[in-house]
């Protein structure tokens, strides 16, 4: 399992940056940070559902898709496991069937998303 995809789970759960994400939290901010967590772990959760081939889009100008972009960028786990062509998400290709269908099941199984307070 990707450990930060696990991290930015219980992120969400505990409020709490664990070691992965403490450096992203001190640059963009809990709350920012929180937003683009939650929008990716969306996606993935919608990709599980019902849309495995689909990309996550980044639309321009909005603070989540560049924070998002910061956030895989850079995060060693995230930029080995996603990749953004233009203003797209993407599961990177080197990524197996088997990985991806790991890191969906995970993310369905553990993301239980909350009402901002």
């Amino acid at each position: 399992m990707n450990r930060a995809i696990a991290e930015m789970t219980q992120f969400l759960q505990v409020r709490n940056a664990g070691p992965l994400l403490t450096p992203c939290a001190n640059q963009l901010g809990h709350d920012a940070l929180r937003v683009a967590i939650v929008k990716l772990l969306n996606w993935l959760q919608a990709r599980h559902k019902t849309s495995p081939g689909h990309s996550l889009k980044l639309p321009r100008g909005t603070a989540w898709a560049a924070n998002l972009q910061t956030l895989v960028i850079s995060l060693e786990p995230l930029d080995q496991l996603f990749t953004i062509n233009g203003h797209e998400l993407h599961f990177s290709p080197e990524v197996s069937e088997a990985e991806r269908d790991e890191v969906l099941s995970f993310v369905a199984q553990a993301y239980r998303p909350r009402l901002m307070e």
